[in-house]
């Protein structure tokens, strides 16, 4: 993320108006973020990554699910929840008005007395960072070390001084400066970053001097210039106001990019393992289908084999490497051309055409059953892979992938070690009290249809396309939660569907109205007395949390 010292002024407003004076709770952490849950407040997560470097604050809720489904252990967080866990924040600081945030934290010990820790978020791209110290900034540790040996000047290690980024050569922009002075003053203007600095440059350069003194002076407006977050007095071309305080609007640009490498990185293992699946049945459907190709022309071996020991005499007298033999059957005479090996015998060379023959002598309809089978669960193993991909929360995609590798992987190598692991691919979630099962292959969709529900739970398919089938388990009977219920189960339906509308039909009946089809695949179904709802496809995002 693009950080201006004008955003890190906005960040520090929210922590001065919301944060101040709230203890801290708990800590998560993994390689390049941390995160703080306050008492009564949003979670503040923070990232030095190069890529995503930032502050921004997540809903505790979400958080915590998101958060310790990816979190893995590092020192930093160790450290951070060892000082900070009951910490309350005292102050928060802008040095010099730089990229630099630096927290105040105090913690009582008992007897009247306190500990002071300072947590400082170096935000200047990429060497990003975040460095917890003592009261005598003294530094316990830090998100990213850099030893004596590495960086002579400023070394970010334990036991060491901790001294700030070196500030930038700014100067404050007054309003009593004259226009060709801000013009001229305006590449250094303290508490501005860089592009915001280039676009009011540019920008002046065709409106005037007036419209730059609103945009520095004016009354500061949170603004998305494009990818750039951004505060300034006017409104920037083509920008549009935020909508949330700056924490709030920085949440996609900061957490967005570490949730979408995590949620790469839960599905890795899962989705190797269905590539490999997916790579085995193709090989074995293209050699059946050769097999049944070949099989088409196994007569000429058979041919060519009797020809050979029907001339078995003129074989013996002058064999060559090609000859065309003359072959009787019931047809009468006919000629067949035969390649022979002349390092073996006639006798030789026929079996070896006997064996083709035997080889390619298949029963096609057994064959071909099979390749209909294969065909089948290749088809079940390329949705289940797309299902995989649509999946975007942590922790529903971690049972997930659980399930995928107990089913499809080695076993002995299996990281499912609870009983829902161990159940075909399927997703579980919660609303009110009320359970909604989503199949995500035909396993899936038959274990939650014809195993875990009940006749008089409610089913949901939708309508005419491939996709799970949904089951919504003891259907509340108040009206208002029955009708959100139904409307979270019929958007799944959607969404984990071959249809990529934003909203369409979704076939509900209840459970005993469905039927396997006789003979047909394990989720091949029909049924009566459906009730037809429209669904919008990301609806159930807004109205579920995930059962982890």
């Amino acid at each position: 993320m693009n950080v201006g010292s004008e955003l890190v002024a906005a960040w520090l407003s929210d922590l001065q108006n919301d944060y101040v004076g709230r203890p801290v709770t708990r800590v998560f952490g993994g390689p390049g973020w941390l995160s703080l849950e306050w008492r009564g407040a949003d979670t503040l997560f923070f990232c030095w990554r190069p890529d995503s470097s930032g502050l921004c604050v997540l809903p505790p809720q979400k958080a915590r699910s998101l958060l310790k489904s990816f979190s893995q252990p590092t020192s930093f967080a160790a450290a951070l929840t060892k000082y900070l866990t009951g910490a309350k924040l005292a102050c928060a600081v802008q040095p010099n008005g730089d990229r630099l945030l630096e927290l105040k934290f105090s913690r009582f010990v008992g007897a009247g007395s306190q500990e002071f820790y300072f947590l400082a978020f170096e935000l200047a791209g990429q060497p990003a960072n975040a460095v917890l110290t003592d009261e005598d900034k003294k530094i316990i540790e830090a998100g990213r070390h850099e030893p004596p040996e590495q960086n002579q000047l400023r070394p970010i290690f334990p036991g060491f001084s901790y001294a700030p980024p070196p500030p930038l050569r700014t100067c404050p922009l007054s309003p009593e400066l004259t226009d060709s002075q801000l013009l001229e003053l305006l590449p250094s203007a303290q508490g501005m970053g860089p592009s915001l600095i280039r676009r009011l440059r540019d920008e002046s350069a065709r409106r005037g001097a007036q419209w730059l003194r609103e945009a520095l002076f004016g009354a500061p407006i949170l603004q998305w210039a494009g990818s750039l977050l951004t505060r300034c007095g006017v409104l920037l071309p083509d920008a549009k106001p935020a909508a949330w305080n700056a924490l709030q609007e920085a949440s996609n640009a900061v957490f967005g990019e570490i949730e979408r490498r995590a949620l790469k990185d839960i599905s890795k293992d899962a989705s190797k393992i269905l590539e490999r699946a997916i790579s085995r049945r193709r090989k074995h459907l293209d050699d059946l289908t050769n097999l049944l190709k070949a099989s088409a022309s196994r007569d000429r071996y058979r041919r060519a084999g009797e020809a050979i020991i029907q001339n078995l005499s003129a074989l013996a007298l002058k064999p060559a490497p090609e000859m065309t033999l003359p072959y009787w059957d019931e047809e009468g005479q006919q000629t067949v051309k035969v390649q022979l090996d002349l390092s073996r015998s006639p006798r030789a060379n026929a079996e070896r055409y006997f064996k083709k023959y035997r080889k390619l002598s298949v029963d096609s309809q057994a064959v071909t059953q099979q390749t209909e089978t294969l065909q089948n669960e290749l088809d079940d193993l390329t949705g289940l892979e797309e299902n995989l991909r649509r999946v975007d929360d942590p922790s529903a995609l971690k049972l997930l992938a659980a399930q995928i590798t107990r089913q499809y992987g080695r076993q002995e190598k299996s990281p499912a070690k609870n009983r829902d692991a161990a159940l075909p691919p399927h997703l579980r979630f919660n609303l009110d009290g009320t359970t909604i099962l989503v199949g995500m292959n035909e396993r899936g969709n038959r274990y939650v249809t014809f195993e875990a529900a009940k006749s008089d739970d409610l089913w949901f398919h939708v309508h005419e396309r491939p996709g799970s089938h949904v089951i919504l388990r003891q259907p509340p009977a108040d009206q208002e939660a029955f009708d959100r219920a139904c409307a979270a189960a019929a958007s799944l339906a959607l969404f984990y569907s071959s249809c990529c509308e934003p909203s369409w039909n979704v076939d509900r009946t209840a459970r005993k109205h469905v039927h396997h089809i006789a003979g047909a695949g394990p989720a091949q179904v029909t049924y009566r007395d459906s009730t037809p709802l429209r669904a919008d496809r990301l609806a159930w995002k807004e109205i579920l949390s995930f059962v982890s």
